[in-house]
């Protein structure tokens, strides 16, 4: 069992080639936390941060990445401007999870 706090995040370029197929600008994206910036946004609060990278490169057709869009919060709006393609498209997903503990 794993004892502290824990969180999970997706990596500012793991859902970026999706979002960015949208039209979607993600200069802004630095400052919220994400795999590339949470061990950093934690370390004030905890004695030890601890990161676990989860990563796959899944084959995804048109409609799933429209799927996927559409299930975001922030990019949700975007999902029906994902072209049509023929096949599956191979992503990168790169997520992570944190253990942080006092």
């Amino acid at each position: 069992m794993i004892r502290g706090r824990w969180a999970y995040r997706c990596s500012e370029s793991g859902s970026a080639g999706l979002v960015e197929l949208a039209g979607r600008d993600l200069s802004d994206r630095w400052r919220l936390f994400m795999r590339e910036t949470g061990e950093d946004l934690l370390r004030p609060y905890f004695a030890d941060v601890h990161r676990i990278d989860l990563e796959s490169t899944p084959g995804l057709t048109a409609e799933d990445m429209r799927n996927y869009v559409a299930h975001s919060v922030a990019h949700k709006h975007l999902s029906e401007q994902i072209p049509d393609f023929e096949g599956a498209r191979v992503v990168t997903a790169s997520s992570a999870v944190f253990v942080a503990t006092v």
